[in-house]
């Protein structure tokens, strides 16, 4: 693990752009001997900086963009102004492109070819482990752990980002006449933790629990009764796989 100060935490916090410093001749020492170098997203400033070291080495570049291709998915518009000055020459740098569906496949293949880019392409789906989900923990323990009251638990799971979909999710619990119905939001905030704390305040119905983990996180998949996820520009998340394999029903935009 190579640590690198941020320039500005703001700019990582708030728009989801890292300005690691001395990064770029850091990366380049460690990965000099590497077979492989797997990025992870495609407009990056690490990406900027480690590229250009690495490519033309003998060194396999590797990219998983992870969902983030797409314009319509958040930062449009620095994504339309990145694509004209950066991602021509950094996407010609990359050797594979990994896909975590076909269709993400196909995207990123669409948008190499208007970038003047040529790489190969792989569908390397997510995955879970389903002997994890086999023995869940008892229901009744999460549920006394959190004070929830007697009813049917719609799970969400995932980031508190706007792209996710809490918010749109909690405001539809609170219009549907279904006073069983409970909506637990598990997940670190990126952005919506206040808005859904307000909605929370006006609705005893919606708990949120923060992050979880290990036992916590299994107790959850175990005391849901449905499990929902209604983002955009989703790729395969890995929260869905893991309710499908805790047996847990799910409801999931498209």
């Amino acid at each position: 693990v190579l640590r690198a100060r941020n320039l500005s935490v703001a700019l990582r916090g708030k728009a989801n752009l890292s300005t690691p410093m001395g990064w770029g001749a850091t990366g380049v020492r460690a990965l000099r001997e590497a077979d492989v170098v797997h990025c992870h997203e495609f407009r990056t400033a690490e990406n900027l900086l480690l590229t250009p070291g690495i490519a033309g080495r003998g060194t396999r570049l590797v990219l998983s963009p992870h969902g983030t291709l797409a314009h319509a998915t958040g930062r449009s518009t620095l994504k339309r102004v990145w694509d004209v000055l950066l991602s021509p020459v950094v996407a010609r740098r990359f050797d594979v492109v990994l896909g975590l569906t076909q269709d993400e496949v196909d995207e990123a293949a669409i948008l190499w070819a208007d970038l003047g880019a040529r790489s190969q392409f792989a569908v390397a789906p997510n995955g879970v482990d389903p002997a994890t989900f086999e023995n869940l923990p008892d229901a009744a323990d999460f549920r006394a752990s959190w004070g929830l009251r007697p009813g049917r638990v719609v799970l969400f799971m995932g980031r508190l980002h706007p792209r996710k979909g809490a918010v749109s999710l909690a405001e539809a619990v609170g219009q549907v006449a279904l006073p069983d119905a409970i909506l637990v939001v598990v997940g670190p905030d990126e952005g919506d933790r206040p808005t859904l704390e307000r909605l929370a305040t006006d609705d005893p119905r919606i708990t949120l629990t923060g992050y979880l983990d290990g036992a916590a996180r299994l107790g959850a998949m175990a005391a849901a009764d449905l499990f929902a996820l209604p983002a955009g520009g989703e790729g395969l998340p890995m929260t869905v796989l893991e309710a499908m394999a805790a047996g847990v029903p799910v409801v999931v935009s498209p």
